[in-house]
């Protein structure tokens, strides 16, 4: 009889994980119908199989975007091997669907671009070993989508966006945000349902070199609004960024106070928040930093 040895159950977990693969869905609804992928970086070359009897090679480092023509109509699996090695994802064709970031926990993501594709599961848990310096996730249909900040706090992204995002669970707190140097920061028009947008002090303020940050369309309160940007005042003097703009506006109420110079200088966090965005683009107390291009809000 022959001999053999099974392999432990560690070994075979590894295993598993070694190969697990990204799938997605493409649909189309005519003959020569086209589905693009903008962007499937791996570290390694790897395969990509569309589901219709056709596979092709993903070089290595590669962004270039992935085209397949299909010849029927029809909903195909389209299958990304070994999931672990891809870096870069950018989806945003209408023709796709069914990611779920579960498939990408263990895959070393420093860009995530994804809008527009339906039918998706995203979970901010399954980003927490991810270290994107840009990541942005807008205007998706529906889907299941769980996002806290708490799972990026190890992250430092030059460019986050979350915005105009159908019915979800979101937590984000800019105190999970305190150590990072983003260049752009954007979150706006977010469901309020069932989700909480909470801005700490001293977060903002140490974000030198950020150029751009829109957090309007939140239904914040006043106090929030003008805690938002007598923060952003506060690291006035070590800003680096020229020319950036603030917006507070929309669905948020109004800042307190009259647009005009500050009353009394420096300001305070009890300066009403009008004073504070004049201050931010005329200095009239002579900080004499980078000033912002622009601070709108609801007048």
């Amino acid at each position: 009889m022959g001999r053999y040895r099974l392999r432990p159950a560690w070994h075979q977990r590894m295993h598993i994980h070694d190969v697990q693969d990204l799938h997605l869905t493409a649909t189309t609804t005519a003959p020569g119908e086209t589905v693009t992928i903008t962007r499937m970086t791996p570290s390694v070359n790897t395969m990509i199989v569309w589901g219709d009897g056709n596979s092709e090679i993903i070089t290595a480092g590669s962004v270039a975007a992935l085209n397949h023509v299909y010849a029927a109509a029809g909903i195909y699996r389209v299958v990304v091997r070994r999931a672990r090695v891809i870096q870069q994802v950018r989806l945003d064709n209408a023709k796709l669907g069914g990611l779920n970031t579960r498939e990408l926990a263990a895959s070393p993501i420093t860009y995530f671009f994804v809008t527009l594709i339906t039918g998706s599961a995203i979970n901010s848990v399954d980003m927490v070993a991810w270290r994107p310096a840009d990541w942005r996730l807008y205007t998706m249909p529906a889907g299941t989508y769980t996002i806290n900040s708490a799972n990026m706090v190890a992250w430092t992204p030059t460019y986050w966006e979350l915005r105009a995002m159908l019915a979800g669970t979101y937590t984000i707190n800019s105190v999970n945000m305190v150590a990072w140097t983003p260049t752009y920061w954007i979150l706006r028009s977010m469901p309020a349902a069932g989700s909480s947008y909470t801005f700490a002090a001293s977060c903002m303020r140490n974000w030198a070199a950020v150029i751009d940050i829109r957090c309007n369309d939140l239904g914040l309160l006043q106090a929030t609004v003008n805690a938002i940007l007598y923060d952003i005042w506060m690291g006035f003097a070590a800003r680096t960024g020229v020319a950036g703009n603030i917006a507070v506006g929309g669905t948020n109420q109004a800042p307190s106070g009259v647009f005009q110079a500050a009353a009394a200088c420096p300001v305070t966090v009890a300066t009403p928040g009008k004073e504070v965005a004049h201050e931010l683009l005329n200095d009239t107390c002579a900080v004499a930093a980078n000033h912002w291009a622009a601070v709108t809000f609801t007048a």
